[in-house]
């Protein structure tokens, strides 16, 4: 459940990336980290002087805009700005999560068949503790 509760989280923070923007700004002002537009950005330049935002620290603005789809990477001599879009995070939790959810099913599921949890085999009429005859996985807990 912690895995669907991210994903949630993440689309729920993803869509809200469209309605405003929220960045950090360093103290040393080199770097900012920030949520935009469906973008988790983040950028380094050693003479930055952001046009919006001057005062180190978190800063944000409601503004309607468009949610962007595309990862970008831009680098040149010390300026690095690297944009990943939050779908890509949804995505990858998602399946992570339908991932894990898939082989707690199984295992549960062999567990309630009284199947050997490492090779399938039926375990019926075997003692608990009992080494599987198939492939000599010790059941958990023993």
């Amino acid at each position: 459940w912690g895995g669907a509760a991210v994903t949630v989280l993440l689309v729920v923070v993803w869509i809200g990336s469209g309605r405003g923007w929220l960045a950090r700004l360093s103290n040393s002002r080199n770097w900012y980290v920030g949520m935009s537009e469906g973008l988790l950005a983040y950028q380094y330049n050693p003479s930055f002087l952001h046009t919006y935002v001057r005062v180190p620290g978190w800063h944000g603005e409601w503004v309607q805009r468009p949610l962007k789809w595309r990862p970008q990477l831009e680098m040149s001599g010390n300026y690095v700005s690297l944009e990943i879009p939050a779908w890509m995070c949804v995505a990858t939790s998602t399946a992570i999560t339908l991932f894990a959810w898939r082989i707690d099913t199984l295992a549960r599921r062999r567990a309630r068949l009284n199947l050997c949890p490492k090779c399938g085999y039926d375990r019926t009429g075997l003692l608990k503790d009992a080494k599987c005859p198939e492939c000599g996985a010790v059941p958990a807990g023993v």
